[in-house]
């Protein structure tokens, strides 16, 4: 963890990400995803999961912004994700 980097309770917080929609003044959808790891080596998949994702977010259609999240002591990590729409979600989830 990068000493830059909020922690709160065990939890750290990434930098917003915006995405191309991050401008939207309307009412958005929000997704939350949460991940129990059940080792160490699942933890350090994910978090490269999540930087892979955090790197292509500013191209996605319909995303506004995200957060990475995690909870190293719990194995646990995920993420906060900003939408124009619950159907941007679910295109990009599908």
């Amino acid at each position: 963890m990068k000493p830059e980097q909020p922690m709160y309770d065990g939890t750290f917080l990434m930098p917003w990400n915006a995405g191309p929609r991050h401008d939207i003044s309307e009412s958005v959808f929000v997704s939350v995803t949460d991940f129990l790891a059940t080792s160490k080596e699942d933890v350090q998949q994910t978090y490269e999961i999540g930087m892979d994702l955090g790197r292509t977010w500013p191209v996605i259609q319909g995303a506004v912004g995200l957060w990475l999240w995690g909870r190293p002591a719990e194995l646990r990590g995920g993420s906060i994700t900003v939408w124009e729409s619950e159907r941007d979600m679910r295109r990009f989830v599908r």
